[in-house]
């Protein structure tokens, strides 16, 4: 019996051992190989109707819930009337104006082609509406100041 238990411990478990970490080595070879030669993976996009649009800075939202970026020029007069008109709207939530003489290259990535031009962002960042023309921002505007 302890002839048997010798043989066992000495000449058959270590070949198991052994075999059983060349198959680890094989199956580790196997997936670095499937990894370096496999087709390239899509990008994974957003799920919304906005999601195509980067997400506000952190810097114009100021840690709010909600945010509006009123897009805007020193001349634009409706622009400064649509601001002050969220404001009184929706007092809970960050109404936010960007120049956009001083800042083209964010009223280029949301792409505002005219004024004024309104974003509506939830707290993560993402953009849930953007409102072009003085007609889509005063309907908005008015749903959003008809909720209690």
């Amino acid at each position: 019996m302890g002839f048997i238990l010798w043989v066992l411990m000495f000449f058959l478990v270590p070949r198991v051992a052994l075999f059983l970490f060349a198959c680890f080595l094989l199956a580790l070879a196997w997936r670095g190989y499937r990894q370096r030669h496999a087709p390239p993976r899509k990008a994974r996009r957003g799920t919304g109707h906005f999601s195509h649009l980067p997400l506000v800075p952190a810097g114009v939202m100021r840690g709010a819930d909600r945010t509006w970026v009123v897009f805007t020029t020193p001349d634009c007069l409706p622009c400064d009337a649509v601001a002050e008109r969220l404001r009184h709207a929706e007092p809970s939530s960050q109404v936010t104006e960007i120049d956009v003489r001083r800042e083209p290259r964010m009223a280029d990535a949301y792409g505002v082609r005219q004024l004024p031009a309104v974003l509506r962002a939830n707290r993560y960042g993402q953009v849930e509406a953007r409102l072009i023309g003085l007609p889509a921002i005063e309907s908005v505007v008015g749903q959003v100041s008809k909720r209690p």
